[in-house]
């Protein structure tokens, strides 16, 4: 409850600060609007005091009425001040939402590489691991199933003669089995059939 005696003396206050404010304003000078501005603001402090006053008079007892509101900024509030805190308040509210889904996921992380871990550890893990790492490896080479052992060729076409003519032209083993090979190819013969080596050149010489 405010005391009418403490709204008195706080008028009186306003009003000798005005009459101050009012003499420094004279004193050093400046210009129509300035002053105008000066006066208007000087004005509705006195005239918010006068009003709370009268407020007070009406009601009995010696209540204080509440200001009534008179447009947006709600004039004698801390307008301003509502907004900062309630800005405040709104980041505040952001920032322990982002910190809770963080939480949230790291722990999500944490529990599927906890259950990775145990299924890598199981022995069936890893069996199954080695299968698929052995899949993997036949698909890299291939995916065909090993290669089927050449047969070996069992036609001797290096007669004794055939040879005899290759020892009087001077042929290397070697020389002779790549002249006898494409000789062969050229002639229709697989090749892979015949026995045409430097062992079998060799045996006939």
């Amino acid at each position: 409850m405010i005391r009418k005696d403490n709204i008195v003396t706080k008028f009186e206050k306003l009003h000798g600060e005005y009459s101050s404010s009012r003499k420094v304003e004279s004193a050093i000078g400046g210009s129509n609007l300035e002053r105008k501005v000066f006066e208007v603001l000087l004005d509705n402090l006195l005239g918010r005091g006068t009003r709370e006053c009268a407020d007070h008079d009406d009601q009995p007892g010696g209540q204080r009425v509440p200001p009534r509101p008179t447009g947006p900024g709600r004039r004698g509030r801390m307008g301003g001040v509502d907004s900062v805190l309630a800005a405040q308040e709104t980041r505040q509210s952001l920032r322990l939402e982002k910190a809770a889904a963080f939480s949230a996921r790291k722990q999500e992380e944490a529990a599927a590489s906890s259950l990775v871990a145990q299924l890598e550890s199981s022995p069936s893990s890893s069996s199954n691991t080695s299968a698929v790492v052995s899949d993997k490896n036949t698909e890299q080479l291939g995916g065909a199933s090993p290669a089927k052992r050449a047969k070996r060729a069992t036609k001797n076409i290096v007669s004794p003669a055939l040879a005899a003519t290759l020892d009087r032209t001077k042929l290397t083993d070697r020389s002779a089995t790549y002249v006898l090979t494409e000789a062969a190819r050229c002639l229709g013969q697989n090749v892979e059939e015949l026995n045409i080596n430097r062992s079998s050149i060799d045996a006939n010489a």
